[in-house]
């Protein structure tokens, strides 16, 4: 899960911020915790305050989430420390959000169901960082059992809430157009490693990644793989003329810049990257780079240790 340094927050966040509310008697509101925190870090002096500060304010919003947990930003509160604040913080608070995320709202059935539902997907999220990243056998394992167990509440209570779009799962089926207009579908690369890369002309970390995926699609055209472009430009020309001038030799698909695939795979940020197995199985996501090489190598080596004599 992607955390913001507390300083980056500063400017990003400064903006919004708000003033504690003037009545005491009234519980301070998670962002007003947060802003608080943001101007006193600003102001702190050495890297001990920093972190006496961090650790004070986590806390802080792992009480409001509790004493207030019927209100609907109580879930906001434990976001925050997840996705806002750094890692390594004494205490481990990020530990205790998770913690607090499935008993107040995954587990308790008399939580909304929307909380619930935000809950979930706050929680696989979570689970699915571990295993993207980590080396951790053990860390992986217990990542693993818990979302075959999280993965059933989309299918059963929260069916229709939950989008799974997690690692594990298998991609629904995805439609779209090739640059001469064809329909095309994912299940039609069924049996291949398939890299699906969203990604649009005016994205500059988008347009960094070409040079690399040339290579590699370049080192993998005697294999079973094949990386797929789709394009969210808003008009076709833009991608087209952008591609005579910057070679770019695999598949293409043009989406638009709403609605389709966008929607299908609830793009948030661009390159949103998919990696998926010979079955259409959710291995790898947003793996740039070597981490993409590796990810398609260890995929494709599945494939040929099934293929070798002996094996089934």
């Amino acid at each position: 899960m992607q955390r913001l340094l507390i300083g980056t927050c500063v400017l990003a966040l400064a903006v919004f911020a708000v003033r504690a509310a003037d009545d005491d008697t009234k519980p301070q509101k998670p962002k007003a915790i947060f802003m608080e925190l943001v101007q006193k870090y600003r102001a702190a002096k050495t890297q001990a305050e920093r972190s006496t500060l961090l650790e004070t304010y986590a806390q802080k919003l792992l009480d409001y989430s509790t004493k207030n947990s019927t209100e609907a930003d109580a879930i906001d509160a434990l976001v925050m420390v997840l996705q806002q604040l750094p890692p390594n913080i004494k205490g481990d608070p990020q530990a205790k959000a998770m913690v607090a995320i499935k008993k107040n709202f995954i587990d308790n059935k008399e939580a909304p169901k929307a909380g619930r539902a935000q809950a979930c997907g706050i929680y696989m999220g979570a689970q699915e960082t571990i295993l993207n990243s980590s080396k951790d056998a053990k860390a992986v394992a217990a990542a693993k059992a818990e979302m075959a167990e999280m993965r059933k509440l989309p299918n059963t209570e929260l069916k229709g809430l939950v989008k799974d779009l997690y690692v594990g799962a298998t991609l629904p089926e995805l439609k779209s157009k090739d640059l001469a207009g064809k329909d095309v579908k994912l299940s039609d690369l069924k049996g291949k490693v398939v890299v699906l890369d969203v990604w649009a002309t005016w994205c500059p970390p988008c347009r960094a990644m070409i040079p690399h995926s040339r290579e590699l699609v370049k080192k993998l055209k005697d294999k079973p793989f094949v990386l797929v472009s789709i394009s969210a430009d808003a008009k076709k020309e833009t991608l087209t003329d952008f591609m005579e001038k910057n070679e770019m030799p695999w598949t293409h698909w043009w989406n638009g810049a709403t609605g389709g695939i966008l929607t299908d795979l609830d793009v948030k940020f661009y390159p949103t990257i998919y990696v998926l197995d010979a079955k259409g199985v959710i291995r790898f996501k947003n793996v740039r780079d070597k981490a993409m090489d590796a990810a398609v190598e260890t995929l494709l080596k599945e494939i040929d240790d099934k293929t070798k004599p002996g094996t089934e």
